[in-house]
């Protein structure tokens, strides 16, 4: 797909907005399918946009886990070992 640069900022908020593919492509007036396809391209701009805006939020969201954790939240704490637990089982190469 060929994406401008004010689609591309457009595609990185619903990403970091956590919306869905079909919503996505219905707020921006795309076809579903021509969206998905392009999401499923690691190489395209548009996956770059939309992933990098999903990664930034989750990357704050996280963030907020552990400053809560660190400060003594015990569900804060339970959900901060899942994040470590996750990132370390994802890592294993």
């Amino acid at each position: 797909m060929e994406w401008t640069d004010e689609q591309l900022l457009e595609l990185k908020k619903f990403g970091a907005a956590f919306f869905s593919v079909k919503k996505t492509a219905i707020c921006m007036q795309l076809h579903e399918k021509d969206l998905a396809d392009e999401l499923r391209n690691d190489k395209s701009e548009g996956y770059a946009a939309y992933y990098g805006g999903f990664y930034e939020s989750e990357a704050k969201v996280n963030k907020a886990i552990i400053d809560l954790a660190i400060n003594g939240s015990s569900p804060a704490q339970m959900q901060a070992i899942k994040l470590m637990d996750y990132c370390q089982n994802e890592n294993k190469l």
